[in-house]
């Protein structure tokens, strides 16, 4: 239904794993039950991007191609970098 990617992460605590995901997408996160959804302001129907803390590191799904998606991506990766390795891998 979306592209799913897996980002493996050094350990990080749970508490800056949310922080992360909190900010990523400048204000667009929304907290539901397992994580967090990214949509454009106004639309309706799928997010644009959903994103969880997982135990290697986080999952995002995104489901569209338009800029917040690609902006929630980069923003965790490049923020879970800051604190080690990490590894981007698209889901089967």
């Amino acid at each position: 239904m979306g592209y799913e990617y897996r980002i493996s992460t050094e350990i990080l605590s749970p508490e800056v794993a949310d922080r992360i995901l909190k900010a990523a997408g400048n204000g667009a996160a929304i907290p539901v039950n397992a994580g967090y959804e990214y949509r454009v302001a106004g639309s309706l129907g799928l997010p644009s991007a959903f994103a969880s803390v997982e135990a290697y590191g986080f999952y995002v799904c995104a489901y569209g191609t338009h800029g917040l998606c690609s902006e929630v991506l980069g923003y965790i990766v490049s923020s879970a970098a800051a604190f080690g390795a990490v590894r981007l891998e698209e889901s089967e």
